[in-house]
């Protein structure tokens, strides 16, 4: 019984079995949208109206597993943070509070087992290989330079996509031939967006999911450590390399905004410069930062910025600490994937789909945990011993 999981990983019963097989159309409607993140409907994103809609379907069920309590501990606190952000500046920005606030209840109903993740990685899957293909249909540029257009036409917005999403995705198909395909799918659609740090990242995941089932736990965090850092200290005799040769004038204006958000982020103290002050004017025109963790340290400051990455760290640390068979390489490389991409985009650490990277990762440790909810009553947590 589930009372008796006093140890990693038990045989599943064929409730559970059935359960986990099944496929939900919620979910599979809400995370193929996940697919599309440029369209648009009623002037909001279509992915941020499903996920409101999916969030309201998953607070109607009930929870299948124990939050985690450092995690959930951390997203009250950071939710605090933007509301001190908030009345501390005197800067009421309702959309972006609400969609915080739908960030923090995604990957909390994804970890409390409402959002079923079989159901939400076909969905992701299906819509991530639609999507690829029919971008991929229209290309952009000559031989050399031809550039997805479409739905991943942002070239690091939509590396981050194909491969954050790609690889959760992944970690819940059973099927080998429906894994190769999303593999090949999302390696060709981030190689057709020539961003350079999304091929960077690309090969980062290759590397990881070839050697993460030998590498100890200190082994990876080094390695997650030493990519981060390499993305933003490439030289720059490697930058202009082959069809990167054109990116001398955007590297340009790139730079300008990065001085013109650093000198925004040096006056953001503690708590930030207040929700959703993210963007500068660079020769009259407005522009987003293109740096995710100089945008979070200047909308909620040094406390939102360091309970957001020490959430992301404990995570990731959890993860690697699990015994071998109980380690998924894939939900690891999505973590760290969006952390590399995150030193490029402005747009990246509180964004929705990071919110499903935790959320799936902490399902994933309530699950090795045996933290199950049994009618409503919590059970006590796997004693943490390795077999």
């Amino acid at each position: 019984s589930m009372n008796e999981r006093n140890v990693w990983r038990l045989s599943a019963t064929p409730d559970e079995i059935a359960r986990s097989n099944e496929v939900r159309l919620a979910e599979f409607v809400a995370f193929f949208a996940f697919g599309f993140p440029a369209r648009g409907l009623l002037g909001f994103p279509v992915v941020e109206l499903v996920a409101g809609v999916m969030i309201v379907v998953a607070f109607l069920r009930k929870a299948q597993y124990r939050a985690l309590p450092v995690v959930t501990t951390l997203g009250m606190m950071l939710a605090a943070t933007y509301l001190i952000s908030t009345w501390i500046n005197h800067v009421t920005d309702v959309r972006r509070l609400i969609h915080i606030g739908g960030y923090l209840l995604l990957f909390h109903a994804f970890s409390t087992g409402r959002i079923h993740a079989r159901s939400a990685a076909i969905g992701l899957a299906t819509g991530l290989s639609v999507s690829i293909v029919v971008s991929a249909v229209e290309l952009g540029g000559g031989a050399l330079s031809a550039r997805m257009s479409g739905e991943f036409a942002d070239p690091n917005g939509g590396s981050f996509y194909m491969l954050a999403l790609g690889s959760v995705a992944l970690a819940q198909l059973n099927s080998k031939l429906a894994r190769r395909l999303l593999i090949l799918l999302v390696s060709t659609g981030v190689i057709l967006t020539l961003s350079r740090t999304g091929l960077m990242a690309l090969a980062f995941a290759y590397a990881w999911m070839l050697n993460a089932r030998i590498m100890g736990w200190f082994t990876k965090l080094f390695l997650s450590a030493g990519m981060i850092w390499t993305v933003g200290h490439v030289p720059k005799s490697w930058q202009y390399f082959g069809p990167f040769s054109d990116r001398v004038g955007s590297d340009a204006l790139r730079h300008r905004i990065e001085l013109a958000s650093q000198a925004a982020v040096e006056r953001s103290g503690y708590f930030g410069n207040g929700p959703g002050t993210s963007v500068v004017n660079v020769s009259g025109l407005r522009f987003f930062y293109h740096s995710s963790y100089l945008a979070l340290r200047n909308e909620v400051g040094w406390v939102g910025t360091i309970i957001l990455l020490g959430l992301l760290l404990w995570l990731m640390f959890s993860l690697i600490r699990l015994p071998r068979a109980q380690q998924e390489p894939l939900l690891e490389i999505a973590i760290v994937v969006t952390a590399m991409m995150a030193v490029s985009v402005g747009e990246i650490l509180v964004e929705l789909p990071t919110a499903v990277v935790i959320g799936l990762a902490m399902q994933h440790l309530s699950r090795a945990l045996a933290w199950e909810v049994d009618d409503a009553q919590p059970l006590q947590p796997a004693l943490h011993r390795r077999q």
